[in-house]
């Protein structure tokens, strides 16, 4: 498996959020991949890329490796996304979706620029979009979230 890469502007980002919450950019790479399939349509990333996750590394979490091919199977009209033969879409859908992702994180940081804890800031805004009942409060000691 090769390499999972993201849009170079990206790659701060990964390495600063890859280790806190987040056990590893591989991890902070599968939340931003499934962030980014419940915003919607993939983004190309763009011509400047960098590898981010080494491909033996992603491939040797089965969590990563389901997040990879359930993004796959939910995005592809057809279950031959998971032939051998097409692992180039396959990984190339679950980067498109990170990149969807990314960028939504990475608006949400410059829309809020006095905040010095990114990951508050992430898990206040994912909060409020994505809970619909208003008349639930969440308390969330950033420093204690695991993924």
């Amino acid at each position: 498996m090769r390499s999972i890469r993201c849009s170079k502007r990206h790659e701060e980002l990964v390495r600063r959020l890859g280790n806190r919450p987040f056990q590893s950019m591989r991890e902070f790479m599968c939340f931003a991949a499934k962030l980014g399939f419940e915003r919607g349509d993939p983004i190309e990333m763009d011509s400047e890329i960098t590898d981010i996750v080494d491909g033996r590394i992603f491939s040797n979490s089965a969590i990563a490796m389901d997040v990879l091919y359930s993004i796959g199977l939910a995005s592809s009209p057809s279950i031959s996304i998971l032939d051998d033969d097409k692992e180039e879409d396959l990984i190339s859908s679950f980067e498109g979706y990170a990149e969807t992702g990314l960028s939504y994180i990475q608006e949400i940081l410059l829309d809020n620029p006095s905040e010095t804890d990114s990951i508050n800031v992430l898990i206040k805004e994912i909060t409020k979009q994505y809970l619909t009942d208003k008349h639930i409060q969440i308390e969330v000691d950033p420093h204690t979230v695991k993924f």
